[in-house]
């Protein structure tokens, strides 16, 4: 079994282009096949030997060998770093790293792909990447190749170098969330990221600071203060993902109701947790006005069980109906309220009556089309794209209106 094992990676090294093309096909079908039926002699002589060359240059310095256990797992972040490398060159690399790292967030469980990316943003320490002392450069035929780094002497261009590379890092995890939009990851990572800002919220350090130095030893103190910016760190790129993330997903990040329902809880939370520190202003103020209008944005997440209820309570039918709308002048002046979250709310609400076919609305279509237009000028992107769904869902109707025979 070792020896075939063996001759199976043999066929991987085949330097021969037109060769090499044709046992790579056995190749991979027999290493997917023992990865299948023999999972520990596939991780031990055919994953962890070809992945040992990104293993040996993985930033796990006094680990031990511990760390590549999985070595498809520990070789994750690797690929993300070979990904962001890829990005900025032509490679045929490019394809293949991001498809493994899409493969991987699509195959796990909820959990581990949220925990995942948040290694990628260095969120999480047990997450490695290249070695500080490695990097990447560009090999013949657009591949890549791993090299030691020269040391370099001016420290402002070593900084430099470093927060450039974490900001593309950065940039390029954001790209890689917003392809996952559709599976509800994205919506689930931009709601798991909004729930550590309530360290930035709340500061976990005055027990710490209440103790007298005396008390402690200068290591310790070391330690205190190294965990301290460490933890300041953190915030701060927390801070960046959180608003790099709303500057590239689009609206329509959440994909159910109770992801908006999440969402709500957690911007509330972060409010809550502001004013018991006793901070009062125009961020909490917000916070509650925007929760407030999403919510009164989102159907009803469950007019089942409602319905059920009712047939089985004919005297909950009477005290509990149907929501319904304000009405139609009450939004059209909404529509113009200085408060965003209420004017999107309208806008939307507005929105939904001309897909339902309201009656009393479909009599001012033209009156709504000069309201959209009017608001898809406006500054804030919560507001004009509302805007802009409402001007699509209107055309539809101004030409169902025209041309009934096409609708």
């Amino acid at each position: 079994m070792l020896v075939i094992l063996l001759q199976v990676i043999g066929l991987l090294h085949i330097q021969e282009k037109l060769t090499a093309r044709q046992f790579q096909r056995v190749a991979t079908t027999t290493l997917l096949t023992m990865a299948r039926e023999h999972p520990p002699l596939a991780v031990k002589y055919l994953l962890r030997p070809m992945l040992e060359p990104l293993l040996q240059c993985l930033d796990t310095a006094g680990i031990g060998p511990s760390v590549s256990h999985e070595p498809l797992d520990s070789s994750l972040g690797m690929v993300f770093s070979l990904s962001c490398f890829t990005k900025q060159n032509v490679s045929h690399l490019r394809s293949p790293c991001q498809e493994i790292l899409l493969w991987f967030l699509e195959k796990s469980g909820r959990e581990v792909a949220l925990a995942t990316l948040e290694g990628f943003a260095g969120l999480d320490r047990t997450m490695h990447f290249l070695h500080p002392f490695c990097q990447f450069q560009v090999a013949s035929e657009g591949g890549a190749v791993i090299t030691v780094k020269e040391t370099a002497s001016d420290e402002e261009e070593a900084l430099y170098q470093k927060v450039s590379s974490e900001q593309w890092q950065m940039e390029q995890l954001v790209e890689l969330v917003s392809c996952c939009q559709t599976s509800g990851l994205a919506g689930d990572f931009f709601i798991h990221c909004l729930k550590e800002l309530m360290q930035v919220a709340v500061p976990h350090e005055a027990g710490l600071d209440s103790a007298p130095l005396s008390s402690q030893s200068l290591l310790a103190l070391e330690q205190y203060h190294s965990q301290r910016l460490v933890g300041q760190e953190q915030q701060l790129r927390v801070l960046q993902l959180v608003a790099m993330l709303c500057e590239s997903l689009s609206d329509t990040v959440f994909t159910d109701v109770a992801q908006v329902v999440e969402f709500v809880s957690a911007t509330l939370q972060r409010a809550c947790a502001s004013l018991a520190q006793d901070s009062q202003g125009t961020v909490e103020a917000q916070t509650l006005s925007m929760s407030m209008g999403l919510s009164s944005t989102a159907p009803d997440p469950i007019p089942k069980e409602k319905g059920e209820h009712r047939a089985g309570n004919p005297a909950a039918d009477q005290s509990a109906g149907p929501r319904t709308p304000p009405p139609l002048q009450e939004l059209l002046l909404s529509a113009y309220d200085p408060d965003i979250p209420a004017r999107a709310a309208a806008l939307r609400s507005l929105s939904s009556l001309i897909q339902q076919r309201n009656p009393e609305t479909l009599k001012i279509l033209e009156k709504l089309l000069e309201v959209f237009l009017e608001n898809m000028e406006h500054k804030d992107a919560f507001v004009y794209l509302s805007a802009i769904q409402g001007e699509c869902v209107e055309s539809l109707a101004l030409l169902c209106k025209l041309c009934p025979s096409i609708c």
